[in-house]
Order: structure tokens, then sequence, then C-alpha cells
């Protein structure tokens, strides 16, 4: 059997031969498992998942600095969720401290971190900077006490209150670099 052209065929223009498209496949899949293997390696699964979040928002990394300013969102503390989630009067919207990691529900030290943040926050009014929405489609911020220019960042004062961590992984070290 002769080997067919496909310079000359119907084919034209969709990429060449079976052969060289199987091959940019391959190469495209090889460099997103070496990609996928680097952040596991950083982060674990969890960080991946984000990670793949964000570039298909097209969302990029915030970098060593504080992240650029996508939205301000002001209100009275209406409700804790725990130590790294708070909701605003007036915003449907769940908002995620950024940059803070708190213990779970099943974890210990979740009623410590959630008392905690209770203490700073509750009723108290908030200006949140939006940094991102995640994949749970919560805004993800820097909130302040009374507004972003004067008043006490809760991230920092919740970090630095010992009952969370800081989420390096996304903050990378901002609030370490910061002080308590």
């Amino acid at each position: 059997m002769k080997p067919r052209d496909y310079r000359n065929s119907s084919r034209k223009g969709r990429g060449g031969s079976p052969r060289s498209r199987r091959f940019f496949l391959i190469a495209i899949f090889l460099l997103v498992a070496l990609s996928a293997r680097e952040i596991v390696a950083e982060g674990g699964w969890p960080a991946l998942q984000e990670r793949l979040g964000q570039l298909w928002r097209g969302g990029a990394e915030s970098g060593s600095q504080a992240p650029a300013e996508q939205g301000v969102y002001g209100g009275r503390v209406r409700y804790v969720v725990d130590g790294d989630s708070i909701y605003l009067q007036g915003e449907e919207r769940q908002i995620r401290l950024w940059g803070v990691d708190a213990p779970e529900r099943d974890e210990a030290g979740f009623a410590a971190a959630t008392k905690s943040l209770r203490n700073i926050a509750s009723g108290e009014y908030l200006e949140c900077v939006q940094v991102d929405i995640d994949r749970y489609e919560r805004i993800v911020g820097r909130c302040f006490v009374d507004n972003k220019d004067s008043g006490a960042e809760v991230n920092a004062l919740q970090i630095c209150s010992g009952t969370v961590e800081e989420y390096k992984y996304f903050s990378k070290g901002f609030y370490e670099r910061l002080g308590c």
C-alpha cells in the first residue's frame, strides 16, 4: 500500500500529518505533567487544584508583594464562619482571608482560630480588598478594620494571634516579612 501524501490532501491546514499532531500532543502532555509534578511537590494536591483554578480563570500568582487590588467590599461583619472566612452585611458571598490558613472544622485548633477571628472582627466595620475569587466562588481578600488606608489588617492580626498560619503558597511570605 502506498503511503498517503498529506501535503496535498483535504486535511491541509489542520496541523500536518497524524504523526506530527501526535508528537505535539505528547509534548504538551509532558509539559503539563512536569509542571503539575512541581506544583504538587511545593504545596500538595490542594495547591495544584488551586493553581489550575487560577490558570482557568486567567489569574496570576501574586508574587512576593501584596496582591493587586481588584475590588473593595465594605460592611459590618455579619458572621464569622471559621478562622479564615467571614460574611459582611450587604455582601452575599463569603470572604476568605488571603494568606491565612486556619484549621478545618475537624482539626485541632478550629475553635481557637474561630474565636480569635470573632474577637478581632465581630461587629466591626471592615473594608476588604479583593485579591482573587477561589474555586468555591468566594471573594479572597485582605480585610482592614475601618478602612484600607489607616486600619489594622485583620489577616495580619489573625496570623499574629498564633491560632492560624500564613498560607505561604499564596502569600509567598508577605506576612512573615511584615512581622508581628
